[in-house]
């Protein structure tokens, strides 16, 4: 029989699995990488269904901006390396990571709410740039499931 990630009871830190993934820096692949990483977080991490949400959500929008953002001055389309891990205290650490080229935040009428966005759904978050790319890192303390 085989069940779905969505009804088995997620791991305790002890057992779960750490997230990785590299993908292609294209809306595409971000798709496939939310269909993957909602299994991975639905099997692994012991919150409630709200959380989850939040996580799946703040973790895309991160990909989406590298997707869109981080490689339109290399012409080419690169790479972004996703990885999750929960650690003994019951909370989950994400980092999104290409090695585009940073560009600054400028919000607007139309555009600008994806950083928002992503610290509105998280306990923590941070953006380091540098000549190598950037990385967003976004923590949570886990809620309890209900």
């Amino acid at each position: 029989m085989i069940v779905s990630p969505s009804l088995q009871t997620p791991r305790t830190p002890e057992n779960a699995e750490p997230y990785r993934r590299t993908l292609r820096a294209t809306a595409q692949a971000a798709h496939g990488f939310r269909r993957h990483f909602t299994e991975w977080v639905e099997s692994t991490v012991a919150t409630d269904r709200e959380q989850r949400s939040d996580i799946v959500l703040a973790v895309y929008e991160a990909v989406a901006n590298a997707v869109e953002h981080a490689y339109l001055d290399e012409g080419a389309t690169g790479e972004i390396t996703v990885d999750g891990r929960r650690d003994s205290r019951n909370a989950l650490t994400v980092t999104v990571t290409d090695v585009g080229s940073w560009k600054p935040f400028e919000p607007s009428a139309m555009r600008g709410r994806g950083i928002p966005l992503i610290g509105a759904l998280s306990d923590e978050h941070d953006i380091l740039t540098d000549s190598r790319g950037t990385t967003v890192t976004v923590r949570w303390r886990l809620s309890p499931t209900q």
